[in-house]
């Protein structure tokens, strides 16, 4: 999360939604006491730095890294700032960029799904986190873009929906006190990687997921749920 006192703005950064332009474009903003020592623009990793306690992906209720103690007499006059996502898209992501290639992880939820799933494929995703959320939530992947923003009222949050990211980062920045100039892309990994997750809206096991496992997503966020009963 990156806190930004002098605008009374937090931004909950939730993962696999192009959280990495935002991170750069509020970064000048940010204090000291709420982002790590060292700074850095890019590089591996250089989004948690600006974060609060150097955690980029923190819940606004995380008992540890989420919205600070110190600021919460001052809740009420705080904006709240997210980037939402299409559920049968995002849940596409985070398979691609957190289940679908072993990285050699010795722990968290790439590790726990090849030992349980070695062939790593989307319908394996599907069946794992079925299984796994109830005792895994706080593994990436295994719960909603909801799950982020528990606990923030509806009239003090910002919501940015990713398919119209650029024209809506223009447009709600500046009535929260950031101007745009130039809006950076640096993680843009072209059209191959959206057209695959477009087509998935037509494969009926996809779809009974998604509508299934974030249906929170599709109430919350006002997107619409494909009738997969009409899929064959």
């Amino acid at each position: 999360m990156m806190i930004l006192p002098e605008l009374r703005l937090a931004f909950v950064h939730i993962y696999k939604t192009g959280g990495t332009s935002l991170t750069q474009l509020l970064a000048p903003h940010t204090w000291p006491r709420f982002r790590m020592p060292e700074t850095r623009m890019s590089g591996p990793g250089f989004q948690g730095t600006w974060h609060f306690k150097g955690q980029q992906h923190a819940r606004f209720n995380h008992p540890n890294a989420g919205f600070p103690p110190g600021q919460r007499d001052h809740m009420d006059e705080y904006r709240f700032l997210a980037v939402v996502r299409d559920p049968y898209t995002w849940s596409h992501s985070v398979y691609k960029e957190f289940f679908s290639t072993d990285y050699g992880d010795n722990n968290g939820s790439n590790f726990l799904f090849g030992q349980v799933k070695p062939n790593r494929t989307l319908e394996d995703f599907h069946a794992f986190a079925r299984a796994f959320k109830p005792g895994h939530k706080e593994m990436y992947g295994l719960d909603t873009q909801s799950a982020f923003l528990e606990g923030i009222p509806s009239e003090q949050l910002h919501l940015i929906r990713f398919e119209n990211y650029d024209a809506e980062v223009r447009r709600v920045l500046p009535e929260l006190g950031v101007e745009v100039d130039e809006l950076p892309h640096s993680l843009d990994r072209g059209d191959s990687k959206r057209i695959e997750a477009e087509a998935l809206r037509s494969n009926r096991g996809h779809v009974e997921f998604c509508n299934e496992f974030y249906a929170e997503d599709f109430e919350n966020f006002g997107y619409e749920m494909v009738d997969a009963s009409k899929l064959g």
